[in-house]
């Protein structure tokens, strides 16, 4: 009895307790304003720029904070400077945060700096393009030099650095900023510059001599504001832990080409002595990677990497050939002979080049492998694989993640579809590009395809012994940018198709529902008329009375469902015959724009396949009758069915001035789903939706992904809000009636 009444006097001291808790520290309200921080922002080419609340902002810091203020809900207000008039004002209390500064500055000595750096820059020595009494990389020819800096800057306090360690002695010029620094290097008033990674495309006349050190950026705060600063840590390593590779982005996105401007390597120095020529093989009907057009000359990726490779001046003499192969095991052939130096495209992984005494760049591209197959995917769609014996970059791939399955080598892709449709093999391996190709040509309607998680990477591959040749490779490679590598592949991303039954039904929409109606009435009036025919008894004839009226029965409720659905059909029609027509029209007034043309194209092709499943549906009119409606469930991309939607409702939803939104958060777009009834489903009530919303309202559509009942299924939430008329709570009731 004493230890309950123990324990009771213990449970009331403790409510007590976290009652006086909750009197004195309330629970925050979740309705709380955006808290506005003011951000010093300088000019710093290729990390923060726009100086102008009217211009357009971009650069690497630039981009970091505002991924910080997806996490921290921040509000930016722009106060603009150079930077030692910035640290003044954070002293002032003016300023509240600067990105992309370093501890060595000598004005940052009163900041607080965040917990992890947000990059790294190098120090580097320039000089003018056509001083040759400056050897890069001796710091030897420095000596008795004017050498340049910005006062107070981490680069003043490389240099000195560097200079007392390599007893050089020379004249240190310090200036308020680089551009006037880079002004008195064009007037001859220095000799070099010290910087940190100055983009020497934008700044014509200056090349790279050495680089002296590398120095960490990071965020800074005013020393009052600890509450931002924990916010900053606390976000950072958010962002951190969710996209690991977002800072190797950002780099590649502001650094890539100014890190692969510098100037040649002593490998490539030494390649290009010997040799002047660089004879380069590809495969010639790979696109968007390579390819030979009409004209015999390459395109695809390729020919916009040569480009590159062509616009630098060290190279101009450098003689460029691209050698078309049919195959790529020709192609390394040619290699190992000496006939061509580099070849491309080919899988990139090292096991498999070692195999075949090659070097491989770093990665080109990262491509989608699908699986094509029939039926049901099983154990049996991986026990034959067949893999066209011009890419070699698929047979890697299958070597590496499908070591159990046996290959069956094709002479072309269309003879890999050939053998899983005729049982030869269970599946055909393609990159991505390939099999939306083929898959939608006329007779792979029964074709299935699914995405493989791990893509496959591309490179380029020279000799094993050509290592003086990679490094220049390599560089081609970062001078064009990820950026755009990923615009060639959308640009030469494009398919050719034979004018087919599917395309003549699309072109000839009216005449084929009216061939389908005639044909449902014959059946109908040849029925009636097999049951009044084959009575010829009175006995017979009352009980074909009967039979008959309890046909009529069921005819008239047939027709009166087949009233109501073509009725609807012809609701459903229309909007993608309507999006047919207001692209067709945007194409005609935009055919000299190749970029809009074949973004008009597409839409027009998807707005046409949703035309096609709605014909099939109407073929197979029999379910209704019946009752029954089967579900036709295959693997496919549920993100890509509702853009396709949006295509075909944006001219629809455009015509009436409004604002249609599509918001998707689903984690897992690869899943099993009747395509055509979920983008009925989605048509008929978006649609709707824009049908009884007046001219300039907004249609807000949001799918986002619930978690299922087991490891193996998720729900799908859909949420269409619209600003309409609404309906009556009278009228809920019949919104699942018939159609």
């Amino acid at each position: 009895m004493p230890s309950a009444l123990n324990a009771l006097k213990r449970l009331t001291l403790a409510f007590i307790i976290m009652a006086m808790v909750g009197a004195l520290c309330p629970l925050p309200s979740f309705a709380i304003e955006r808290q506005v921080i003011r951000l010093g922002y300088y000019d710093q080419p290729g990390l923060t720029e726009g100086m102008g609340d009217d211009q357009r902002k971009s650069g690497y810091a630039y981009d970091y904070l505002q991924r910080i203020s997806d996490y921290t809900g921040w509000k930016y207000e722009y106060v603009y400077g150079e930077l030692p008039e910035l640290y003044e004002k954070m002293d002032q209390g003016e300023v509240d945060m600067i990105a992309g500064v370093s501890p060595n500055d000598k004005t940052a000595s009163k900041a607080e700096f965040a917990n992890q750096p947000i990059g790294k820059r190098n120090c580097t020595i320039y000089k003018a393009q056509d001083d040759d009494s400056i050897a890069p990389g001796f710091m030897a020819s420095f000596i008795g030099k004017r050498i340049g800096v910005v006062e107070g800057s981490s680069s003043q306090t490389f240099l000195k650095k560097h200079l007392k360690k390599n007893v050089v002695s020379c004249k240190v010029v310090t200036f308020a900023d680089q551009d006037a620094m880079v002004e008195a290097l064009a007037n001859d008033q220095i000799d070099a510059l010290t910087a940190m990674d100055i983009d020497v495309s934008k700044v014509p006349g200056i090349t790279e001599c050495l680089t002296i050190a590398q120095d960490d950026f990071y965020v800074c705060v005013a020393p009052s504001k600890r509450t931002i600063l924990r916010g900053l840590n606390e976000a950072d390593a958010q962002l951190r832990n969710e996209d690991p590779h977002f800072l190797e982005q950002l780099y590649s996105r502001y650094y890539q080409k100014e890190a692969a401007s510098v100037a040649q390597s002593d490998k490539e120095k030494a390649w290009l002595r010997v040799h002047d020529q660089l004879r380069i093989g590809y495969l010639e009907d790979y696109l968007p990677f390579s390819a030979t057009d009409d004209k015999g000359q390459v395109t695809g990726l390729l020919k916009d990497y040569l480009e590159t490779l062509q616009a630098q001046p060290e190279l101009e003499s450098l003689a460029m050939e691209a050698v078309p192969y049919t195959n790529l095991h020709d192609a390394y052939d040619a290699l190992q002979s000496g006939e061509i130096h580099v070849l491309f495209p080919t899988y990139q992984d090292t096991w498999y080049a070692e195999g075949l005494d090659l070097r491989e760049s770093t990665t080109v591209f990262s491509q989608t492998a699908d699986l094509i197959f029939t039926g049901t995917y099983s154990d049996a769609t991986l026990g034959t694989i067949a893999i066209c014996a011009a890419d070699t970059s698929m047979e890697g791939y299958a070597a590496q993640f499908f070591p159990n399955s046996e290959l069956l080598m094709c002479d072309s892709w269309e003879a890999c579809i050939d053998a899983v449709k005729g049982g030869r093999a269970g599946s055909a391996l393609m990159n991505r590009y390939k099999s939306s190709q083929h898959l939608q040509q006329p007779g792979n309607q029964a074709l299935r395809s699914t995405s493989l998680s791990t893509p496959c990477t591309l490179s380029f591959s020279v000799k094993s012994t050509d290592v003086e040749l990679l490094s220049l490779i390599n560089r081609g490679i970062r001078l064009m940018g990820t950026e755009a590598i990923d615009g060639a592949v959308s640009r030469y991303t494009y398919y050719n198709f034979d004018y087919s039954l599917s395309s003549f039904l699309a072109a000839h929409i009216e005449l084929t529902i009216l061939a389908v109606v005639l044909f449902v009435l014959l059946l109908v009036a040849a029925f009636l008329y097999y049951i009044r025919s084959s009575k010829k008894s009175q006995d017979q004839l009352n009980q074909a009375k009967d039979q008959l009226t309890e046909a009529l029965a069921q005819a008239d409720f047939a027709n009166e469902s087949k009233t109501k659905f073509l009725f609807n059909m012809s609701h459903d029609i229309r909007t993608p015959m309507n999006a047919i027509l207001g692209f067709a029209d945007l194409l005609e007034k935009h055919d000299d724009d190749p970029q809009k043309r074949h973004q008009y194209t597409d839409n027009i092709k998807t707005a046409g396949g949703y035309l096609l499943d709605l014909i099939n549906e109407v073929l197979e009119m029999a379910r209704i009758e019946s009752g029954k409606a089967n579900l036709n469930e295959e693997p496919g991309d549920y993100v890509d069915m509702l853009d396709a939607v949006e295509v075909v409702l944006s001219e629809v939803s455009g015509e009436k001035n409004q604002t249609l939104t599509k918001t998707v958060s689903i984690q897992h777009p690869h899943i099993f789903f009747d395509i055509t009834k979920e983008r009925t489903i989605f048509l008929n009530v978006i649609g709707n939706a824009i049908k009884y919303t007046p001219a300039g309202g907004t249609v807000e559509v949001t799918v986002t992904e619930q978690p299922g009942p087991d490891a193996d299924t998720i729900i799908l939430e859909s949420v269409i809000k619209d600003n309409g008329i609404g309906m009556t709570k009278d009228f809920l009731p019949h919104i699942f009636d018939s159609f």
